[in-house]
């Protein structure tokens, strides 16, 4: 059985994975144990760090989850929901009773390009919320540092990792919010013809 990989998904993934390997190898450089040379790095070596990195994303995925309630807001989807429903109250039933992932599917059955658009401000909302944790996991390395190496710039660099870390988490909301909104509005406009476009909505609701 052939296992798929998305282009987003894969890079969702990889991207805060690649930063907590990065952390690990920083550590280790510093205690003289790195187990490569980073100016010769062989093919095998690249596909195993990248192999890994893959993997602890999805590691990062789970055990973010505390740090991402801290900033996410309650019910987004329900939010989003209920700003395209006061818009076009003509489809408030439907938005209400059907889960999201049955648009996704609906959306690719019928064109895999606004699909793959859909899908994309999701997975860069993924890599977003976890590159967050696994920025914050690199500013304590850089704590780390500064604790037992007495590394000045250390705390320099940790505290813009902080910073650095709520902005990506605050960007990330940004994308799920767009992600949600990208997949109503194109359902709906799969659904309608264009005949029955201004039949099926209130004019007064739609904006020019």
């Amino acid at each position: 059985m052939a296992i798929r990989v998305g282009v987003y998904d894969f890079f969702s993934y990889v991207v805060p994975g690649s930063v907590i390997v990065f952390a690990v190898l920083y550590l280790l450089a510093k205690l003289n144990a790195l187990p490569i040379d980073p100016q010769n790095i062989s093919t095998p070596e690249f596909f195993i760090l990248i192999g890994t990195a893959y993997l602890l994303g999805f590691v990062v995925d789970v055990v973010s989850k505390p740090w991402r309630k801290i900033f996410s807001p309650k019910d987004t989807q329900g939010k989003v929901i209920r700003e395209f429903s006061s818009r076009y109250p003509a489809f408030t039933a439907i938005l209400h009773e059907t889960d999201w992932y049955v648009f996704l599917s609906f959306i690719k059955r019928y064109s895999l390009d606004i699909a793959r658009d859909v899908e994309q401000n999701n997975a860069t909302s993924i890599m977003l919320r976890n590159s967050s944790f696994s920025v914050l996991f690199l500013g304590f390395t850089f704590l780390i540092d500064l604790i037992f190496f007495r590394s000045t710039l250390s705390i320099i660099l940790s505290m813009f990792c902080v910073v650095f870390s709520v902005i990506l988490q605050k960007q990330s909301i940004k994308f799920k919010n767009w992600f949600y909104l990208g997949l109503y509005q194109s359902t709906i406009a799969l659904i309608l013809e264009k005949d029955d476009f201004f039949t099926n909505f209130d004019r007064a609701k739609i904006e020019p």
